[in-house]
């Protein structure tokens, strides 16, 4: 019997798309679907996939600020993973980890040049595309919110604000007013209030660097009379709340970054950076855009997508605890070896 690859997953982000492609990958991890060949949205077909022994790993926000980073390596590097699929918020756990040897597969753009390390071309082309559509829209006159990401000097920018302001650049009639925000709802709220306070002059169009914050940004500005009755409001990712809202005429369009797709070439890139075949310096995220046109047909590839999530979820609590027991037990064993527990 084939040895099972033993495969981190450390993406215990809260957003609805990051929710999504977590489950995607536990649900192709799972036994019954070892050697399973798996299509994306019904096409392109990928190999089968080897067993893999799936193991999902949390940081605390003190690891993802750096701190104790040290100790959270170790405690990673002692699992003996052949590769780690994540949602790289903690970069300085990241990098050292890199650096150990341990090869990453990332599911959103770094800027990040090392052999082990591998992550989605820049949303940059996505951006575009939801920006283009914008404009259209809005006959190339109005005012648009963009929510989300950094704005600021050229070279700490988004790639999202940097499509945004390219884009609109060819449209002297268009005003883009950019606030950053965090990237949770919860978060986002607060500082997207006090941006909008004294503002008066109203919004024609909402950019959203996720769907998420296109939703909050349309929620907000309406909450404040800043949103015109007819606005057209875009967001990227393509995730459930967003097709919803499209259906219901509550969003005009989303460009979908399919979550199926990210999960199951981050998972194939991770089986094979653990039997030692290098890894690409990026890999596709195939955005598609969504309106009113195609919104049903995507909605029901969509359900078929994520089906069986709610039955796998039922169990998400006990294997959280089983591998926080684990965790607990690797960090002991590291501190036994360490001498610091006799």
């Amino acid at each position: 019997m084939t040895q099972a690859l033993r495969i981190g997953l450390l993406a215990d982000s809260t957003d609805p798309f990051w929710v999504e492609v977590r489950e995607t990958i536990w649900q192709h991890a799972e036994p019954r679907n070892a050697g399973a060949f798996f299509g994306v949205d019904g096409f392109n077909a990928f190999a089968p996939l080897p067993p893999i022994e799936l193991i999902e790993i949390h940081l605390s926000a003190e690891a993802r600020m750096g701190h104790d980073a040290l100790n959270r390596v170790e405690e990673i590097l002692a699992l003996n993973l052949g590769a780690l699929v994540a949602v790289p918020f903690a970069m300085p756990v990241i990098r050292k980890l890199l650096d150990a040897g341990l090869p990453v597969i990332s599911l959103h753009a770094r800027d990040i040049q090392h052999p082990l390390f591998t992550s989605p071309t820049s949303l940059y082309a996505t951006a575009c595309l939801a920006c283009e559509f914008l404009a259209e829209r809005m006959g190339g006159h109005g005012r648009v919110l963009g929510i989300g990401g950094h704005g600021g000097a050229p070279e700490t920018r988004s790639s999202r604000v940097q499509a945004a302001l390219d884009v609109f650049a060819h449209f002297p009639g268009i005003e883009f007013v950019h606030v950053s925000t965090p990237w949770n709802y919860g978060d986002a709220y607060a500082p997207l209030c006090s941006a909008l306070e004294g503002v008066t002059q109203r919004f024609d169009g909402v950019f959203g660097l996720s769907d998420t914050l296109a939703l909050l940004g349309q929620k907000v500005s309406v909450q404040h009379g800043l949103l015109r009755r007819y606005a057209t409001v875009v967001g990227i990712n393509g995730d459930p709340l967003a097709i919803a809202a499209i259906a219901r005429g509550d969003m005009t369009a989303t460009v979908a970054t399919t979550a199926a797709h990210i999960a199951l070439e981050a998972l194939r890139l991770a089986c094979e950076a653990a039997q030692g075949q290098p890894l690409p310096r990026h890999f596709d995220y195939h955005p598609q855009l969504i309106t009113i046109e195609n919104v049903s047909e995507i909605a029901l590839t969509k359900l078929l997508a994520i089906a069986d999530v709610p039955s796998r979820l039922v169990g998400v609590n006990l294997r959280q605890e089983e591998q926080r027991l684990t965790q607990l037990q690797t960090s002991l064993e590291i501190n036994r070896r360490i001498g610091s527990i006799p």
